[in-house]
């Protein structure tokens, strides 16, 4: 069998703040949001190669993390409606990173070990942690180094009307990683994450050209 022609998957997850304080941008974090299925749409016709998948959760309080796409196909996906984002209650930021981190290492485990699968983590808030009962921030740091340890898993954070770096600094993520923007132009995420995809993609083929 020729490895070479078989195809990789690129796991696109979005964690998404679902607080009280996103209701004065829910109607912008929606456009956003179909902004960023078109994105990775796009992302798929001009890699052929690669199969994209992309997960959806939204949280407020501990332990409430609701799965709105469970890493479907980007070809499937429909536009967020408005009843499906309901901003609500606080910000266990925390939670919601950890609890979706390790639910991913669980299910991409071996494909992740035999260099199948790479997974980009977007998470968007619009204010700092102030809930979480299941993990730290120290937590979070650890389980995300683990994670590029064990594979091709990448970060990024976004900020609404919020100094994203005021968070990450303490993640010990580089400032390049984190995009601060206002709540009345949420769709400039799209134009960041584009960016650090297509340089996350051609690094990937790059190594596999390489023959790893």
């Amino acid at each position: 069998m020729n490895t070479s022609a078989k195809k990789t998957q690129t796991y696109y997850q979005i964690i998404l703040d679902a607080s009280g304080s996103m209701e004065s941008c829910r109607k912008q974090t929606i456009e956003s949001l179909n902004e960023q299925v078109l994105m990775v749409k796009g992302l798929a016709k001009k890699n052929p190669e690669e199969e994209y998948f992309m997960g959806l959760v939204d949280f407020s309080d501990p332990q409430d993390v609701r799965t709105l796409w469970n890493m479907q196909r980007v070809e499937e996906l429909n536009e967020v409606k408005l009843e499906d984002y309901i901003p609500r209650a606080s910000t266990a930021l925390w939670d919601a990173i950890g609890s979706t981190c390790m639910d991913l290492q669980d299910r991409l485990h071996d494909k992740m070990k035999q260099e199948e699968a790479s997974v980009m983590v977007m998470i968007l808030s619009d204010g700092h942690e102030n809930s979480s009962q299941l993990f730290s921030a120290r937590n979070i740091q650890m389980l995300m180094k683990s994670l590029e340890k064990l594979g091709d898993w990448n970060f990024r954070f976004i900020g609404a009307d919020f100094d994203i770096h005021s968070l990450t600094d303490q993640l010990g993520v580089q400032r390049k990683y984190a995009y601060s923007m206002s709540k009345s132009n949420m769709n400039a995420s799209v134009g960041f994450m584009e960016e650090e995809m297509d340089e996350i993609m051609a690094k990937k083929m790059a190594k596999m050209r390489g023959g790893r």
